[in-house]
């Protein structure tokens, strides 16, 4: 039990910490680059403790993050890039699908 509050709490500091940096951002660029973090935390906790009722699809886009790439969770299989925007709402890939 202690490990799952430990982990828990961890990325839940992550979640603050972009929701914060989204918050603070001067522009929509810095806010993206937030994302990436608040993804990676949400993701963790949707893999350890399963609180969807419907798939969820993780999904990568190579050119966010200035090349470095990024991941983001989505309800839904069509790629619909957060990290893009207008310019390419489609560059991407489902990575792995969570039941």
């Amino acid at each position: 039990m202690g490990e799952q509050m430990d982990f828990y709490h961890s990325q839940q500091a992550k979640l603050n910490r972009g929701l914060k940096g989204i918050g603070e951002s001067a522009d929509i660029e810095e806010a993206r680059l937030e994302l990436a973090t608040v993804s990676e935390a949400v993701y963790a906790l949707a893999k350890a403790y399963h609180p969807n009722q419907s798939e969820l699809y993780y999904q990568f886009c190579p050119m966010a993050k200035n090349g470095d790439g990024a991941n983001w969770l989505s309800s839904t299989k069509e790629i619909i890039n957060p990290y893009m925007g207008q310019r390419m709402p489609h560059c991407g890939r489902t990575q792995e699908t969570i039941n």
